[in-house]
């Protein structure tokens, strides 16, 4: 069971992150990149498909391999949608008409996808899990399991998680050499500081998009519902706030630094 609270936030979030995101889409197609066919963008550069009840929440249309022919029939209707729309002087009835065909698949995926994340068997590592990229880099991801308070309102017990998984990453695969994470969270002073100065001197924006919550996760506030700033941002200046940020380090430098409890030193906030 969720609160009352949880779920009115959550649908407050997709009421307006569905709009939010057909705007970007227009304003990508139309304008920022017209070279750019709209299936393409629908692909790579947003996260339609993990709102709905037929996406198991983890697998991403820009995933290499991924099919399924619910996104395929759905990727086709919002395209012919967008070509019906692209040649208005704005996005509101684009947006309208992308709201009113998405509701049906979203509308039952909201109980089970305003669940806020939280801390227990399935995520032993708190805020923290992992995947791989090839045989020598774990690649780290994040999702607030503190809500709604904030990450940052729970440095030790963060930190704590991050080093374990790290350690525990590499028990079960002793070849890992290298800590990796894309995120727009890379991008804050306060989560930086959780990373050796070796992860500062390589942060760095990628040359491609992202659909998934590395960029999106940032239109999500603590509590759950909509980041209306950031949004507001995305609408009025047609690019997020806080763009993808990629950074690594080694695994030897990162635990060393957790270890000396270096994070609690702030270095990185020009206090």
């Amino acid at each position: 069971m969720i609160s009352d609270a949880c779920y009115d936030a959550h649908v407050e979030y997709v009421r307006g992150i569905i709009p939010l995101t057909a705007h970007y889409i227009w304003h990508v197609c139309r304008l920022e990149h017209p070279s750019k066919a709209p299936e393409f963008v629908l692909d790579h550069y947003v996260d339609l498909w993990r709102k709905t009840a037929y996406s198991d929440g983890v697998s991403s249309p820009s995933d290499p391999g991924f099919s399924h022919p619910r996104w395929s029939a759905m990727r086709r209707d919002l395209c012919d949608i967008y070509l019906q729309c692209r040649d208005d002087v704005d996005s509101c009835a684009f947006e309208a008409r992308c709201m009113e065909y998405l509701w049906p698949f979203v509308e039952p995926a909201l109980h089970r996808n305003a669940v806020p994340p939280r801390k227990g068997p399935t995520r032993p590592h708190g805020a923290w899990t992992a995947t791989f990229r090839g045989a020598r880099v774990m690649s780290l991801h994040i999702a607030n399991v503190y809500r709604p308070d904030s990450v940052f309102d729970h440095s030790e017990e963060f930190a704590t998680d991050l080093l374990r998984i790290i350690e525990d990453t590499c028990a079960e695969k002793p070849c890992i050499e290298t800590v990796f994470c894309g995120s727009w969270m890379n991008n804050l002073p306060s989560f930086q500081r959780f990373f050796p100065p070796e992860w500062v001197f390589n942060l760095h924006r990628p040359v491609f998009h992202n659909d998934t919550n590395g960029i999106w996760g940032q239109y999500i506030r603590r509590t759950g519902g909509l980041h209306k700033r950031n949004a507001c941002h995305l609408r009025t200046r047609g690019r997020h706030r806080y763009p993808l940020i990629h950074s690594q380090c080694s695994v030897k430098s990162a635990v060393a630094y957790l270890h000396a409890r270096g994070w609690e030193i702030p270095q990185y906030l020009g206090i």
